[in-house]
């Protein structure tokens, strides 16, 4: 199936966005209650800050306006935070759909702008395979059972989303950085976590951009020698300069969660204290021990062993076809399910696993591409570059 007017994509994504939010806001009105473990400690927050004009707790986390926004548009404190947390998971399958319907084809991100009259000739035409992730999100069990437990946790993984999708497609231009930036500085005020996991996945993607001879040496996964266009116009000095200003503002940011409650700081340092285990464990399966068996749909069952299977595979492929665009967010996806994190429901390992399964299909591994979904540019061949999630793959 394909589109040959690139307007419709966006109604597509904006379709696909609104029916995950009435969903997950039919799911979680099927109660007259909060959901979640966490939601009275929401709605403690938000009748102090509507009625004291302070939180019970202060925290300066943007989940806390973003919910008092919906109180404000339905007059009731619970019905509130439910319409909030489902606009959030239609925000969330937009940003799923978007990584994938508008993601630049060509082995060299950085130099795919989508302001290029010719990059916008680059996005995929597939309507189908661009629709599948997020189609996949629209039915994830998981979506829904994240967003009732972990609503800012689902503000902070749309922020990291927006963030990743700015670095992989820069915009062109002297001031191109300020996106990237500011969808950074929204992460530090949405979740800790995903602000940690957005510095992780900056670091590991100027790395293999810059440095990506370093990295052909280091995974001679294939004997495909790497060719001189694939390889980023960019000098060490460049890199040395970029990390040393980006040192500077982690560290300023890190300074300020010293005057803004509830947002990163270093104190937080402590919270990996106790985190390593020796005894290996694996994520997906710990999961499903945890949880119960019994309580897990079968569908989501589905979706937590095809998600595993991708990424394993997607790994290997990167690792093997040295993919440099991808790469960083697959060891940001390995990182979330090491196997030497201790396990608890309460433990970091727990959320990192939450998080996996719903970032892994940033990922677009173009391993699982059709070779006819490429688009392939006037000045470089590259084969399954347009990489989504094939039907097959799921069946």
């Amino acid at each position: 199936m394909h589109l040959n007017h690139k307007s419709l994509f966006p109604l597509i994504g904006l379709s696909l966005a609104a029916l995950s939010a009435l969903l997950r806001f039919w799911a979680l009105d099927q109660t007259p209650y909060a959901n979640g473990w966490d939601s009275y400690f929401y709605l403690v927050q938000l009748i102090s800050l509507e009625e004291t004009g302070q939180m019970h707790s202060p925290e300066a986390s943007l989940i806390y306006p973003y919910l008092r926004l919906f109180y404000w548009l339905t007059g009731d404190y619970v019905r509130g935070i439910k319409t909030g947390v489902a606009v959030l998971c239609g925000l969330w399958v937009a940003v799923v759909y978007g990584s994938t319907a508008f993601r630049a084809s060509g082995s060299a991100p950085l130099r795919a702008l989508v302001t290029n009259e010719k990059g916008i000739n680059a996005f995929f035409p597939d309507s189908l395979k661009a629709v599948l992730p997020a189609l996949i999100a629209l039915f994830s069990p998981h979506l829904t059972y994240f967003a009732a437990q972990y609503p800012k946790n689902l503000l902070g993984l749309i922020f990291l989303g927006l963030f990743v999708n700015s670095l992989q497609r820069p915009v062109a231009g002297r001031y191109g950085w300020l996106l990237p930036a500011f969808c950074l500085i929204i992460n530090y005020f949405g979740h800790r976590m995903t602000f940690g996991l957005a510095v992780v996945y900056l670091v590991l993607h100027l790395l293999f951009q810059f440095q990506w001879a370093t990295f052909t040496k280091l995974f001679k996964f294939s004997k495909r020698v790497v060719p001189d266009s694939e390889r980023p116009a960019f000098s060490t000095g460049t890199l040395k300069k970029i990390m040393f200003y980006g040192a500077i503002a982690v560290g300023l940011f890190l300074l300020a969660g010293q005057f803004f409650p509830g947002l990163a700081n270093m104190a937080d340092s402590g919270r990996l204290q106790g985190v390593i285990s020796a005894a290996p464990q694996f994520a997906p399966r710990s999961f499903v021990q945890t949880f119960g068996f019994q309580r897990i749909s079968v569908w989501w069952l589905f979706e937590i062993i095809a998600i595993t299977v991708l990424f394993l595979w997607a790994l290997f492929q990167a690792l093997r076809r040295h993919d440099r665009e991808r790469l960083p967010l697959l060891m940001v996806c390995a990182l979330l399910i090491f196997p030497f994190l201790e396990w608890s429901t309460t433990g970091i390992a727990w959320r990192f696993w939450m998080v996996f399964v719903l970032l892994m299909p940033l990922a677009n591994p173009k391993s699982l591409a059709s070779a006819k979904s490429a688009v392939r540019s006037p000045k470089s061949e590259v084969d399954s570059e347009a990489g989504v999630f094939r039907m097959e793959n799921f069946s």
